[in-house]
């Protein structure tokens, strides 16, 4: 996706491109946006947020 707007192709949504140094506090940063943007790539940021998640509703699964 982002190689495609380098191209300038149009795209449905904006790509925003973020950095960090680990895997884990990328997907921790990324978080807080889970309502508004989607992580297209990497995959493991990605699974790290699925994993996220799943500790959430573990942990209010009562609430």
């Amino acid at each position: 996706m982002i190689a495609a707007a380098e191209e300038g192709v149009q795209l449905a949504h904006p790509v925003v491109e973020v950095r960090a140094h680990r895997v884990e506090a990328l997907a921790e940063q990324l978080a807080a946006w889970s309502s508004v943007a989607e992580v297209i790539e990497p995959i493991q940021v990605r699974a790290r947020l699925r994993k996220l998640g799943e500790r959430l509703v573990e942990q209010y699964r009562d609430a």
